[in-house]
């Protein structure tokens, strides 16, 4: 089977193309800036999806059986700084891909990757937000992947392509950066090795669904090789878990002595304070999470070991 990955370099995209290549897979991947020949067993092309031309080429030559959409601009604070450029790469650029798709590949099965930001003050009514839950957006980057959403379901529909778009919570594992589990673990190591005196941390009263990236791709695997009606998913486990709690754990896993101080920079202007799934549409597929959430927190503090600076 051949799989394109857009965002192939990104923190998703390159798990999902390690997991696909050792499924069998001819993984071809879109590649915003060129590399210096990679060794990575991709077949890569170089392009932005906001070039409409340049993605119709690259879909016409490599054909597809799958396309996993995931590149992206999935910062939230960065989407208050810059709603046009989010809107921008994120409605447009997903627009260019399903009119390439619709010309030049319509027998693909297209993944869209959305967000669980997409239901927001949803989540102040609905403890387990299920697909069908009402979107409530609380951020430009929430809103571009509604958008996203959408034009998807009117290109399945309008056109009869084979679209499933998901909606993915918090998304953890070893090279994420720029959440809070990330800047934990960072954090932590900074301390351990003499860096920092205290860590820094924002409101860590909030609560969300946690999900291993590895647990993540093989469930984008999965929903592209069975066959459904359903149109969207929740990427989720249905645990509440607060990230004080996730802090706590982390603490636990080392020797040396953490220092907590609140940092209010840290705040993000629009928080949802409480986010989590109903994971029963996708685990009706099959899908079990097969990486508990201690093991994720304990990789990813050791990925930041590794990669001290």
């Amino acid at each position: 089977m051949k799989s394109l990955i857009t965002g192939v370099d990104g923190f998703i995209g390159k798990w999902l193309s390690k997991y696909l290549l050792n499924k069998g897979d001819i993984v071809i991947g879109i590649s915003k800036n060129r590399k210096d020949n990679p060794k990575d067993g991709i077949v890569r092309y170089y392009g932005n999806i906001l070039n409409c031309d340049g993605i119709r080429s690259i879909i016409k030559k490599s054909k597809p059986d799958r396309i996993f959409h995931l590149a992206a601009q999935s910062n939230i604070p960065r989407s208050f700084t810059y709603p046009q450029e989010t809107i921008e790469n994120n409605v447009n650029g997903t627009l260019n891909l399903l009119e390439a798709v619709k010309i030049e590949r319509k027998k693909a099965i297209f993944l869209s990757v959305g967000s669980s930001a997409e239901y927001g003050q949803s989540a102040q009514s609905n403890r387990r937000l299920s697909e069908d839950s009402l979107l409530l957006p609380t951020s430009p980057y929430a809103v571009s992947k509604v958008a996203q959403g959408q034009l998807c379901s009117i290109y399945r529909k309008a056109y009869n392509l084979k679209i499933v778009h998901i909606r993915p919570f918090a998304i953890i594992g070893p090279g994420k950066k720029g959440d809070a589990v990330s800047d934990f673990a960072r954090g932590i190591v900074d301390i351990e090795t003499g860096k920092s005196k205290y860590l820094l941390v924002g409101n860590i009263a909030h609560a969300r669904d946690f999900l291993d990236v590895r647990d993540a791709v093989a469930a984008m695997d999965l929903i592209t090789r069975k066959k459904t009606e359903d149109s969207i998913y929740n990427l989720c486990t249905g645990i509440e878990t607060k990230l004080e709690n996730i802090l706590e754990n982390m603490i636990n896993m080392v020797k040396s002595k953490i220092i907590i101080k609140r940092d209010p920079n840290k705040a993000r202007p629009s928080d949802d304070p409480i986010i989590v799934g109903n994971p029963g549409r996708l685990n009706s597929l099959g899908f079990k999470s097969q990486c508990p959430i201690d093991k994720a927190l304990s990789d990813v503090l050791e990925y930041w070991r590794n990669n001290f600076q």
